[in-house]
């Protein structure tokens, strides 16, 4: 029973597969023939096309296309492909002065009241040089580490579910 099954089911395979292959050289063979002439008279089986007009004998050989451009499944894209190339018109905006948004201060940990919240923080000063985030105990607990360019000072500030917990400047 199982082996009549498998024997079955190879053979229905197969013949689906015939079929599928038989089908789509019939289909496209009108476009296979286009697209490798060498071999248009080798290919004994009609499209859809052709199958409707009867076939007239041809005296004298098709003449080969000389580029790819000159196939019959391009004719209809050769206005795009003859069309001259422009380079696209650009169009410059006016250019402003570059304005240089004001410095921040430098936190230092003297000026930072404790509770103060996180996104005051980065609003009143600049945005940290480093900024370590994690959880202890759970509670979100985040690290900014200031430091200014050209200066040895460096301010960690230490916050707690988003509110400054401590904070400390040292100078190196």
């Amino acid at each position: 029973m199982r082996e009549s099954f498998w024997k079955t089911l190879f053979l229905v395979s197969i013949l689906v597969f015939l079929g599928t292959v038989g089908y789509f050289t019939w289909r496209y063979s009108s476009t296979v023939r286009a697209m490798f002439p060498e071999i248009g008279g080798a290919v004994g089986v009609t499209g859809p096309q052709e199958a409707a007009a009867p076939q007239a004998e041809e005296a004298k050989e098709p003449e080969k296309p000389k580029s790819i451009r000159d196939l019959p499944q391009y004719a209809r894209y050769k206005h795009l492909l003859e069309k001259e190339r422009r380079p696209p018109r650009v169009v410059k905006p006016p250019v402003e002065p570059v304005r240089k948004a004001p410095r921040k201060p430098f936190p230092v940990a003297d000026k930072l009241p404790l509770g103060m919240k996180a996104t005051k923080l980065r609003a009143e000063f600049r945005e940290p040089a480093i900024r370590i985030t994690g959880v202890e105990r759970g509670k979100m607990v985040e690290t900014y580490v200031y430091r200014p360019e050209g200066q040895d000072m460096i301010t960690i500030a230490r916050l707690r579910d988003g509110r400054l917990e401590a904070a400390e400047t040292t100078v190196q």
